[in-house]
């Protein structure tokens, strides 16, 4: 059997054998060096990610057993977590990287294991967190939003319950509820059915900047995929009466995903006379102030992304009367073509419809949206009208 400390050591040295060998490519900001990376030495690093997350559930399983019950639990998944987040924070080919880890803690029972085992006293935080990283890739939300959406909720549900006396436990349940409601309309009305909407409206009253941004994205995501009985539940709960503290907060990607979501409420009639009166005006100045080149932003869609569901109920933004509108929905596809290029997703433009709108938006030559959305079919490789 393994002891703890050889199965999840994560040095240095491992970092930087493969993290720091790895060539930048153009998943990172502009200026990062356009190298092409080894393939070995990316296949590499992504058999090392792989097995040291291996190693660290077989030594999480042995746990279970009684010669073994005073291991660390917690201490497991959260180590399980650090190599996670690791990978997602590596200085190039973060999305492959990112993308291994994810695929292990799915295929090898990891998240099965933290859904079943949070009766354990004292990991439930750590099942939690451990969750949360695993959500960052399309395949592990279906996963959980296809077999076990009730337990995810639950365990988010139950954490949230510590927010007062531990932050992390509110950016974990926030970090849950926001990654499954980026999936599917069904999936937005089962997860506010199952009352995740009550703790993203729960992190909306506090201070931490992680929380926010998670609620920020999550109330964008009901916006986009949420249907006539979701829209009903949150003017019950008067969600939008939130968008503007968030909009009006301070950092970039809680303000932004907050001027979506109105954006998104508006464009769908969602968003009532009085709470209009000034979110346009706030959309504006984003607009004409922040360029889509925006590193926090860029960042975080590499991190997540959106399915083409989601930006495709963008789209009607595009083709708005109110030029607000028009401008930040513009801006929003610019940016993705940035970062589908370069994951050589373009295509998925195409696919939804939205290479037209944006052709619209430029011969129509709207002030500020024109000039977002030819800068998004140049990136895409289209003729600009």
């Amino acid at each position: 059997m393994h002891n703890e400390s050889s199965c999840l050591q994560v040095t240095k040295r491992w970092r930087h054998r493969h993290f720091g060998d790895i060539p930048a490519n153009c998943t990172q900001p502009s200026g990062a060096s356009n190298k092409k990376t080894d393939p070995q030495n990316m296949e590499n690093a992504s058999e090392d990610v792989r097995n040291q997350l291996k190693m660290a559930f077989n030594v999480l399983k042995g746990a279970e057993d009684a010669k073994l019950r005073f291991l660390p639990i917690s201490s497991i998944l959260d180590r399980m977590n650090e190599i996670a987040q690791e990978t997602w924070e590596a200085p190039s080919n973060r999305l492959e990287l990112g993308q291994a880890a994810c695929d292990v803690l799915r295929s090898e029972g990891v998240i099965d294991f933290v859904l079943n085992n949070t009766n354990i006293k004292g990991i439930e935080l750590s099942c939690a967190k451990l969750l949360k990283s695993s959500l960052l890739t399309e395949e592990n939300r279906e996963y959980v939003v296809n077999g076990c959406l009730k337990q995810a909720i639950a365990l988010a549900d139950s954490v949230s319950k510590n927010c007062d006396q531990e932050p992390q436990c509110c950016r974990a349940a926030t970090g849950i509820v926001e990654l499954l409601l980026d999936y599917s309309e069904k999936a937005c009305s089962e997860i506010v059915d199952l009352g995740g909407l009550d703790i993203i409206l729960q992190g909306c009253r506090k201070t931490d900047v992680y929380v926010l941004q998670h609620c920020s994205r999550a109330i964008a995501n009901l916006s986009l995929y949420g249907n006539g009985g979701v829209f009903s539940v949150m003017s019950q709960k008067r969600v939008p009466m939130w968008l503007y503290p968030l909009a009006f907060y301070s950092d970039i990607e809680v303000k932004y995903y907050a001027l979506l979501a109105a954006t998104a409420m508006y464009s769908r009639g969602f968003l009532a006379g009085s709470e209009r009166a000034h979110i346009l005006d706030l959309i504006e100045k984003f607009a004409t102030t922040q360029q889509p080149t925006d590193p926090a932003l860029v960042e975080q869609l590499i991190r997540t992304g959106h399915r083409s569901s989601w930006l495709k109920a963008l789209i009607p933004s595009m083709a708005s009367v109110l030029p607000e509108l028009r401008m930040l929905g513009s801006f929003h596809f610019c940016m993705e073509a940035k970062v589908k290029k370069c994951q050589g997703d373009a295509s998925l433009f195409n696919e939804i419809g939205a290479i037209q709108h944006l052709k619209v938006v430029v011969s129509n030559n709207y002030p500020i949206a024109s000039g977002f959305a030819s800068e998004a079919l140049q990136l895409l490789g289209e003729n600009t009208p």
